[in-house]
């Protein structure tokens, strides 16, 4: 399963190793149909104390360090993250460029001349008159 990469802005540096890392996220609400920022807090694991209240940082979800960090600080915005170590029993994933080729457009079918000789005749109604 691939890990969640989330970005924010550290708002806390206290603790040792630990930075709390406020995200915001934009929705459209299901109802009203406006868009509503939601934020949420996170602790992510900081093992050099590199980053400082205000820095813009990535970080990615990893296995549970302690009661409430599972997420580690990947890097700062701008620098990319590092990329995941690739595992030598698998052939490694080769990107392949797909190019789009445009529909064919269908033609619109011509009516048969079976269906126009099949249409009834107009008939008018005549009178007698004696």
């Amino acid at each position: 399963m691939p890990r969640r990469i989330l970005e924010g802005e550290v708002v806390s540096d206290k603790t040792d190793k630990t930075v709390t890392v406020l995200v915001v996220r934009r929705y459209r609400h299901p109802v009203y149909k406006k868009y509503v920022k939601r934020t949420d807090k996170y602790a992510a694991h900081d093992e050099a104390n590199r980053f400082k209240t205000g820095d813009r940082v990535q970080i990615v979800e990893c296995r549970p360090i302690s009661k409430t960090k599972r997420w580690t600080v990947v890097t700062e915005e701008g620098n990319q993250p590092p990329a995941l170590v690739e595992r030598k029993d698998k052939a490694p994933i080769v990107k392949v460029e797909v190019k789009k080729v445009p529909a064919k457009k269908a033609a619109s079918p011509k009516p048969s001349a079976s269906k126009a000789a099949s249409k009834k005749p107009v008939t008018k109604k005549v009178s007698k008159e004696d």
